[in-house]
């Protein structure tokens, strides 16, 4: 046959060629596979309701199957109908490759079937794989030249009309399917399709050839596994419910083994159809390859469907005599019948096939594609569909699985409802001395009102605080215990170092994080840590690392007063679980080792996050040499104090209270004590408003310097218009802040002489005596002591450094799992501030602060607790130090997917992960000494680990 063409022809034929591939690749897409939902059991359902007549008429009308998730059944029930698809969804296979010429049945009464048979048995015996191969070869050569006339010119056009030049080409497509075996396609052992040679003759109006002149094709898909799970014809696969890795129906190896090997053969019939559809625009068609593929859409491919049957079968009925009525699986004798229908489809569409052909296109003497060819891609539509229905028939019973789950629960399940449920949990699991507590933290002294609130809470949630373990250790106000090692202490600059005693605890914060949450190293906080204070209250929050057992090692710090509020988002960061990190080292050199040892050492340090809670009231009266709560209802003294330490950063020498008495015999220092308790507290507000009236002296006078120099300026005349009356103010401004900075402290004496104030009313100076200041450090110890429960570990001190190699053994030794990495705390470096301009404010002002406002929020803080220390000297007593360690129980699954696909209670992991943590935390070998009696836990950890 003789195909005409030109240039635009060829141009269409291009443009058609990339849309149709655009297509195709739209197709691909839209088609992968996710979790089935709702709506993907829907359209099965609806898939499954338009085959059920044809389905109810091949069985008996009287049969109600339905689909699986409508009829009550049990789990065993699920795996059964996971078998029951995966053997129908072979057999259905075997149907199709048998039209396309593979026979290998042993009962067949063809001698080549069941010498095949034979031949197929040894190969696998000795191991060897067998493939199946589509082979294509096409050819273009250029056959002649002819000259002509398009004949409808001739009435137009004179006989001086140019020839138009015709070039024929020869085109050629060969192809062959068969068998090998082995990894040589040479070697071929069986020919489904004998090679099959087509010839057609192109015309053209270019010398230009139309096609490559040689391109070979070569598809090939492997059927190891579909013969490793049939046993002469008849399909055998089970699956293993023993193997480690067998989670549900559908997540096990064998399931996931079959649909590999169906999603590849899926491929393969796509390939082999796109092959025979470009034949299509080398040869135009009145039916292309894709009208064949979907010929049989409407149609029953294979009972490849999730049904169950609930009802009792007829006695009479055939199918239903050897059928137990225990299980609603279909028979064998009903999928029998279902692929019995399915043959006869598949006979019946072949011979439309050939008849289409038959009718069409009579004229033509040579065609590229023929009846066979198009049974090859018809069948091969087949095989995807097949693949295709036993993917979503085995997602469906996931499916039902998410359903039955949600139905059972009443909602979809988030990482935040399995956050609530596990604090519900912990509470039941341990006793309540070792039960995680809210980490929220009052600020306050025993029987008083609390100065503010310290808490780590949930980003999305500000009402609900992480529960830690917390071990508490309460240490003497005395200088120093017999070991020496109760005081800690921080340094404020390389010349400070201020020691700190009071109380302390150890948190271990258990965290956990499903796939549906943010990675492990994800910049995006998920907890903030927040500090409130009450109105006309303060305290100082520092924020650090522990650098070694008695140094805590500050790199933020902050003044929290009159109902400021800080939130602070936290960072975490996880490192490698101590398995992983076993791991990557075991084949690096002794000196790589030594390195990633010492690093690791490092990064378990800085799981250490430590918050310091500073109370400022009683440091106070303790710096001042006052009564101890003195300070409690002296409001406006308190606010005035804070302010010449922050904003002036006055001396405390200048401030506190000195008692000339001192060196008198005890009964005039008790006389004296118990007549000037509230006259201490006098003596220093009378100080206060001296200093204060000082500095609105100095703050006068350098008003009034700066207006003289102001108008001396304004009035002068310059003469060359230089600019020297600015340059000279400028001078003048800074000689006079000098001067009032330096006159400032001379001012006092000034201020005694002037108002006559004799020495008896006056504060005095001079440095407080030594003895009268541990005197009041005495007192407030002992008041402190009777107020201290008996929890805790007092007196003892805590190496906290050693405690994440601790936790990092114990994870290694009994985290089967391997999934709880240790975590990393770190401040975000934007910053929340909420504060109130005044105290009738009801508008509160929101700030972010950046690093430099930290930076300033840390230098305040640091200048008012040098004055508090006195610079080193005095010992900080009134302190809370919270030290957090961190760690992260992570799945890879999302919660419902945990649940569903991995066949896992994540409520018995994270319960062993908070065990382990748990154990370190309160420093026990046996973790029952931590469970509540009435509780029985599911992994219990060995004694004595």
């Amino acid at each position: 046959m003789k195909s005409k063409g030109c240039v635009v022809d060829l141009a269409v034929i291009v443009i058609v060629t990339v849309v149709v591939i655009s297509l195709v690749a739209v197709t691909d897409g839209s088609r992968s596979y996710k979790a089935c939902g709702a709506a993907r059991i829907a359209d099965l359902e609806w898939k499954i309701d338009r085959s059920m007549d044809q389905i109810k008429r091949v069985l008996d009308t009287t049969r109600s199957p339905q689909f699986a998730g409508q009829v009550p059944h049990t789990y065993n029930d699920k795996y059964a109908l996971a078998q029951s698809l995966t053997n129908t969804a072979v057999a259905a296979t075997w149907n199709v490759l048998k039209h396309l010429g593979l026979r290998l049945d042993n009962n067949d009464n063809d001698a080549d079937a069941r010498a095949d048979g034979k031949v197929m048995k040894q190969i696998h015996d000795e191991g060897r794989a067998v493939s199946m191969l589509l082979r294509a070869t096409k050819k273009c050569s250029f056959a002649k030249k002819t000259q002509t006339i398009p004949a409808f010119l001739w009435s137009l056009l004179t006989l001086t009309t140019p020839a138009i030049a015709e070039y024929h080409w020869d085109f050629t497509f060969e192809y062959e399917l068969f068998l090998y075996h082995g990894s040589d396609s040479r070697d071929v052992w069986k020919s489904l399709r004998a090679p099959t040679t087509r010839r057609i003759e192109i015309i053209t109006y270019s010398d230009e050839t139309p096609h490559p002149a040689f391109s070979e094709e070569e598809h090939q898909v492997t059927l190891d596994w579909l013969f490793n799970n049939t046993m002469d014809r008849v399909p055998s696969f089970e699956i293993d419910r023993t193997h480690n890795d067998c989670h549900t129906p559908r997540r096990n190896q064998d399931v996931d083994s079959a649909l590999e090997f169906f999603g590849k053969l899926s491929q393969w019939t796509q390939q082999v159809e796109g092959v025979f559809d470009r034949l299509n625009f080398v040869q135009q068609s009145k039916q292309r390859v894709t009208d064949w593929k979907y010929s049989h859409r409407n149609d029953f491919v294979a009972p490849v469907w999730p049904l169950f049957e609930a009802s009792t079968r007829n006695n009479g009925s055939s199918a239903s005599a050897s059928t137990s009525t225990s299980s609603p699986l279909l028979s064998c004798d009903d999928i029998g019948l279902l692929l019995a229908e399915q043959v006869r489809v598949i006979n019946a569409k072949l011979q439309d096939l050939t008849k289409s052909f038959s009718h069409q296109d009579k004229h033509q003497s040579a065609r590229l594609i023929g009846p066979k060819e198009a049974a090859i891609v018809m069948l091969g539509s087949h095989l995807e569909s097949i693949s295709s229905q036993l993917r979503d028939s085995v997602d469906s019973i996931e499916a039902m699985l998410t359903q039955q789950l949600i139905a059972a629960i009443g909602k979809e399940l988030t990482a935040e409802d399995f956050d609530e449920y596990m604090v519900y949990h912990n509470r039941k699991m341990f006793k309540a001395e070792f039960a995680p507590q809210p980490f929220s933290y009052a600020v306050r002294r025993p029987d008083h009102y609390p100065e503010g609130v310290l808490s780590i809470e949930a980003q999305d949630n500000a009402d609900r605080p992480v529960h830690t373990f917390v071990s508490k250790q309460n240490v003497p106000r005395t200088p120093t215990d017999e070991a020496g090692r109760t005081v800690m202490k921080f340094a404020l600059n390389a010349a400070t170092s201020v020691e700190f005693g009071g109380d302390r605890y150890l948190h271990g914060l258990v965290m956990h994080r499903f796939s549906s949450q943010s990675s492990g190293n994800d910049p995006k906080p998920v907890k903030n840590l927040v500090a409130r204070a009450r109105q006309f209250s303060s305290f100082v929050l520092m924020i650090g690392r522990i650098a070694s057992a008695d140094v805590f090692q500050p790199t933020h710090a902050m003044i929290v007063r009159n109902k400021d509020e800080f939130s602070i988002p936290l960072m975490l960061e996880q490192i490698p679980t101590p398995k992983e990190f076993a791991d990557a080292i075991a084949s690096l050199s002794p000196e790589q080792q030594r390195f990633a040892r010492a690093f690791r050492s490092m990064q378990l340090e800085s799981t250490l996050f430590g918050v310091c809670v500073v109370q400022i009231k009683p440091q106070l009266e303790l710096l001042l040499n006052m009564p101890s709560d003195s300070l409690t209802k002296e409001i406006e003294l308190t606010e005035d104090l804070l302010e010449l330490f922050i904003k002036y950063q006055i001396p405390s020498d200048l401030l506190s209270y000195a008692d000339d008495n001192s060196n008198d015999n005890n009964d005039a220092i008790n006389n004296t004590t118990t007549i000037s308790q509230q006259g201490k507290v006098d003596a220093v507000r009378e100080q206060v408003a001296a200093m204060k009236k000082m500095l609105s002296a100095a703050r006068e006078r350098e008003l009034k310097d700066r207006k003289a120099q102001r108008e001396y300026e304004v009035g002068r005349v310059d003469e060359d218009g230089s600019g020297a009356n600015a340059r000279m103010m400028h001078r003048m401004q800074k000689q006079a802040v000098a001067r009032g900075v330096m006159n400032s402290f001379h001012m006092l004496a000034d201020m005694r002489q002037e108002e006559s104030l004799s020495p008896d009313q006056l504060p005095s100076l001079t440095e407080p005596q030594q003895p009268q200041a541990q005197q009041q450090q005495q007192q407030q110890q002992q008041q402190q002591q009777q107020q201290t429960d008996g929890s805790g570990t007092n007196g003892r001190q805590l190496d906290y450094t050693k405690v994440p190699a601790l936790l990092d053994s114990r994870l290694l030794a009994l985290d089967t799992n391997n999934a709880v990495r240790p975590t990393i705390i770190k401040p975000s470096k934007q910053w929340t501030k909420t504060s109130y301009a005044s105290l009738l404010s009801k508008a509160a002002d929101m700030v972010t602060l950046d690093e430099d406002a930290q930076r300033t929020h840390r230098s305040e803080a640091f200048d008012l607790l040098d004055a508090l220390s006195r610079s080193g000297v005095l010992r900080l007593d009134y302190v809370a130090l919270h030290v957090v360690i961190a760690a992260t129980h992570n799945f890879d699954e999302t919660l419902i997917d945990t649940v569903i696909q991995q066949n896992v209670n994540p409520i018995e992991k994270v319960e062993r992960s908070m065990l382990i943590v748990g154990t370190t935390i309160h420093q026990s070998s046996d973790s029952s000494q931590l469970i509540s009696p009435t509780f029985t836990p599911s992994q219990p950890l060995p004694v004595d680990f």
